[in-house]
């Protein structure tokens, strides 16, 4: 089957796959909505050139979604930049309180708010969902071609994943 359009989910380091949370949630949606979209998720520490490679491999020239919570952001951002040296496009991607990190593990380092995420591929568009609640503190995204949307939203951070309005967001987008 061909599809269109792809969504990718990955979920932030201190989620469990065996735990029911935003992300898994917001992929299980689309899913039951019955649309011809390729739904795939990931955890936050698989290689963001392992995920590009997966979706240009089975949906070359797709249009690409993709949702990153916390260390997740960092790593879709990631994936995002790989997809776009791979020739494909990423439509939108959409970040719920992002958070740099050295790459391959989770480090104390990223609480300190002086690391920027930057997107460097041909991104369409970039909602970025923002917490300033508590630690850690969602990260600055920068991109420089085009403004990157900011949302704040009045919630902790282990509870950022769960609202409603990046989902809302994301299955508008989807489902138009």
């Amino acid at each position: 089957m061909r599809f269109d359009r792809t969504f990718t989910g990955i979920s932030g380091f201190t989620q469990s796959s065996k735990k029911h949370n935003g992300t898994i949630q917001t992929v299980l949606d689309v899913l039951d909505s019955k649309q011809s979209i390729y739904c795939s998720y990931y955890p936050w520490d698989v290689e963001p050139e392992e995920i590009a490679w997966a979706l240009h491999r089975m949906m070359p020239g797709s249009k690409h979604y993709l949702l990153g919570y916390s260390y997740g952001g960092m790593t879709a951002t990631r994936t995002a930049n790989h997809l776009t040296k791979l020739g494909e496009h990423v439509e939108r991607l959409i970040l719920v309180d992002p958070v740099w990190r050295p790459w391959a593990w989770p480090s104390l380092t990223s609480l300190l708010p002086f690391w920027k995420i930057r997107v460097t591929g041909l991104v369409n568009d970039v909602q970025v969902y923002h917490q300033e609640v508590d630690m850690p503190k969602g990260h600055q995204v920068y991109h420089g071609q085009l403004k990157v949307k900011m949302m704040k939203l009045e919630l902790p951070h282990n509870e950022i994943d769960d609202a409603e309005e990046p989902r809302k967001f994301l299955m508008d987008l989807l489902l138009d």
